[in-house]
């Protein structure tokens, strides 16, 4: 067994680290003549909760706060005979390293100088490149659906893979809200996204989790390039969102959004109106518990989508097909008992299949452009929950712990006289909820240490009143999925077969800081353990294809019943298992008060994943060319064509 160790190496002007959903101040503070004021007392006070943290200056006057959560705040200097300096207005983002320096004026300590926000307007401490969404731009721009992580694409060099969004959907496995998106040349699935710290990812895709509506997000970045050791599992860049919180004031919304068909034009492909009924509606309610200790923030937001639009079609046999005649077609069809052309390109009567023409009864006639036109009546039914709690045990323990859940159904029933427009119903639920404790161990060294987990079940269904076998086709028929495909003209008659897939994370993280000097040292560990559970009659009851190397026309052997191939299994059955663990360290020397360079070395191993029945299927080439065959087979069925 060979193992794929990770290990990255950081020499770079870079920053401070710091977790994923917090920020870091840092600065200066020296006299008038330039001199450094070292053993000043540097206090800073969140604005919104109150909370309050202190540390010294070194020798140097340097000085730093880290994992600060996101917000306004504060901070006052102090040392002895000197004015006390006050600086408000400070605002930090989601990774922001803000630098705020402070020159002292010799004076009684009881004049206090106040002054607004002066940061650097450029960021000086780090490397990383990234774009922050904060709530002004979620709330001011257009985002069609109200889905947050549309604004992903903002950020330089994110681009969407598949569509002109991104958005990955359709499937009976994949709920809305899951985005591709390539950052400056990468893998449309290299993005590790974050939730107030936690994971917040689909273990199959490795793609995103639903964002929190709108009203409930306070802000995201999007770090794109040269991002420190502590990211890790995903090298194309880190999506790090921040829920809203409560603070000392009581703050809320309410909204509802609205999109009917009365208010839009028609698709210009579409054969009617698309009856277009789109709701939005929800509330948002935060506040203080206990003033400057326990805060309170929570929402909901519930969907309601109802259409019908008229541009589906699929590609259907015309009637003279179904009846054997070809003559139109401009191909010739041989016939394989003599080997010569069917007389008049016709099939005979007597020889058409049974189970074709007995599929061909819940196929709608094409019109004349060779279609068959329908419309599909979409539902779609979903809500969102959210609560967040912080609590401020004292000035070195802070609490956070929170709960989003997404629950979305998107029921449909299937017509008994039209295969084609069967469709899945779909029922999808998932769960994430985080807890953290940040530690203040003393003014220069902090731990933080972090639980998430995640969630995620799938059910797809379908009430087709028909199985392969009501055709008769002599075929066991495990479910009442249906595979016929025609290869070369694009006919297919299809109904889905029902799966139920389930995924779930937890993943535990540890972190430090420690200021030393003029050097930032971090390190920590994440550890995640990722399941994934699949209960799908895939191909269980049979694929079956025609490709025309009979007659020379697709259509024509399937109305003779000559296959070119067919498939059949037991269905797809997995209980995957799979630990993964990553271990950083780091350090951000401030070699001087212009330079700082940032070290940094990750050691993550990539483990296989386990199937809790042993059903893996690995290649050893060192097998292959000894000759060493497994000993387990599964029994194979081969079913001829049915014709004649």
């Amino acid at each position: 067994m060979f193992m794929r160790i990770a290990v990255l190496i950081l020499v770079a002007f870079t920053g401070f680290a710091q977790t994923r959903d917090t920020a870091a101040i840092f600065g200066t503070v020296t006299d008038t003549q330039g001199g450094a004021v070292g053993a000043a007392t540097v206090t800073l006070t969140n604005q919104n909760t109150g909370s309050v943290r202190t540390t010294p200056t070194d020798a140097k006057g340097g000085y730093i706060f880290g994992s600060l959560p996101i917000g306004p705040y504060k901070i006052t200097v102090e040392q002895n005979g000197f004015r006390q300096y006050e600086r408000t207005g400070i605002l930090l983002t989601t990774d922001d390293n803000v630098k705020v320096d402070f020159v002292l004026e010799v004076g009684d300590v009881k004049t206090t100088v106040v002054v607004g926000a002066e940061t650097s307007p450029v960021e000086t401490r780090s490397a990383t490149l990234k774009d922050t969404v904060d709530q002004q731009r979620v709330v001011d721009l257009p985002l069609n659906g109200r889905n947050p992580a549309d604004l992903a694409l903002l950020a330089a060099g994110a681009v969407p893979f598949g569509n002109n969004t991104g958005a990955f959907s359709g499937g009976n496995n994949i709920p809305d809200g899951m985005k591709q998106i390539s950052v400056n040349g990468s893998r449309n699935n290299n993005v590790r996204f974050t939730l107030d710290g936690g994971e917040n990812m689909d273990n199959l895709f490795e793609l995103n989790l639903a964002f929190p509506f709108p009203d409930a997000l306070q802000e995201f970045s999007f770090q794109t390039s040269n991002m420190t050791a502590e990211h890790g599992n995903s090298s194309g860049g880190a999506v790090n969102v921040v829920t809203k919180s409560g603070t000392n004031a009581i703050h809320g919304s309410a909204f509802w959004f609205v999109r009917n068909t009365a208010l839009d034009a028609t698709n210009f492909f579409s054969h009617q109106q698309d009856q277009l009924k789109q709701n939005q509606t929800g509330f948002t309610v935060g506040g203080p518990v206990v003033k400057n200790k326990l805060f309170y923030f929570g929402g909901f937001q519930r969907l309601w989508i109802r259409s019908a639009p008229g541009n589906a079609e699929a590609q259907s046999l015309t009637a003279a097909e179904r009846v054997g005649n070809f003559s139109a077609d401009g191909v010739t069809i041989m016939d394989p008992l003599s080997g010569a052309p069917f007389q008049n390109n016709t099939i005979p009567q007597s020889r058409l299949d049974p189970a074709a023409l007995a599929i061909l009864k819940v196929a709608p006639l094409p019109g004349p452009d060779g279609f068959a036109h329908y419309s599909i009546e979409n539902q779609e039914n979903a809500e969102q929950y959210i609560f967040k709690t912080d609590y401020v045990v004292n000035a070195r323990n802070m609490l956070m712990f929170r709960y989003l859940q997404t629950h979305q159904s998107n029921p449909y029933h299937s017509p008994a006289d039209d295969i084609f427009a069967s469709q899945f119903s779909l029922l999808f639920n998932t769960k994430n909820a985080t807890l953290s404790h940040t530690f203040v161990i003393t003014p220069t060294l902090l731990m933080h240490t972090q639980f998430t987990a995640m969630h995620l079940k799938s059910v797809g269904t379908s009430d087709f009143p028909d199985t392969i076998r009501s055709f008769g086709v002599n075929v066991y028929a495990a479910s009442n999925d249906i595979s016929v495909y025609l290869a070369n003209s694009g006919v297919s008659f299809y109904a889905p077969n029902p799966a139920v897939f389930g995924r779930a994370t937890e993943e535990f993280q540890h972190d430090w800081t420690w200021t030393k000097g003029s050097h930032v040292f971090t390190w920590g560990t994440a550890l995640s353990w990722e399941q994934y559970n699949e209960t799908n009659a895939y191909n269980a009851s049979g694929n079956w294809t025609f490709n025309g190397s009979v007659t020379g026309f697709d259509r024509a052997d399937f109305m003779l019943g000559q296959l070119s191939s067919f498939t059949q299994n037991n269905g797809e059955f997995e209980n995957r298992r799979q630990p993964l663990r990553g271990f950083y360290f780091g350090d951000a020397w401030r070699a001087t008060r212009r330079l700082t360079l940032t070290f940094g070395l990750r050691y993550e191993p990539y483990t296989f994943f386990t199937d809790t029945e042993n059903r893996n299927q690995t290649f050893s080439l060192r097998n292959y060319e000894g000759g060493i065959k497994s000993k387990i087979f599964i029994r194979e069925m081969r079913i001829r064509g049915a014709g004649p």
